[in-house]
């Protein structure tokens, strides 16, 4: 009873797919299937499209981070540079203080004595 429920269901699917292929001549098929090939094409060629899309916004985003580092950097080296201008032009204006109080000691020294 059951083996033959289960054969009805089968016959009738079978039935049902080739009552759906029961209109489609050689040409049809062909067509169907230059179809499906190029719609198969048409998906690689997204994906590639998309996966080029992907790879070049990363690599613009890595190009990005690296820039501003580099700024960072460079950043970085000028404020070290102004601080070491500033450093040495104090140590200028210091030994020209001593060496103006030293000259004035001895001018000071050569009237007395």
């Amino acid at each position: 009873m059951r083996m033959s429920m289960l054969n009805k269901t089968r016959a009738c699917t079978v039935q049902r797919h080739e009552n759906l292929f029961a209109g489609l001549t050689v040409r049809n098929i062909g067509e169907a299937t230059i179809l499906a090939a190029r719609f198969s094409i048409a998906a690689k060629k997204v994906v590639v499209v998309v996966v080029v899309v992907v790879v070049v916004v990363v690599v613009v985003v890595v190009v990005v981070i690296v820039v501003e580092v580099v700024v960072v950097v460079v950043v970085v080296v000028v404020v070290v540079v102004v601080v070491v201008v500033v450093v040495v032009e104090v140590v200028i204006v210091v030994i020209a203080v001593a060496v103006a109080v030293a000259a004035a000691v001895v001018v000071v020294a050569y009237i007395i004595y």
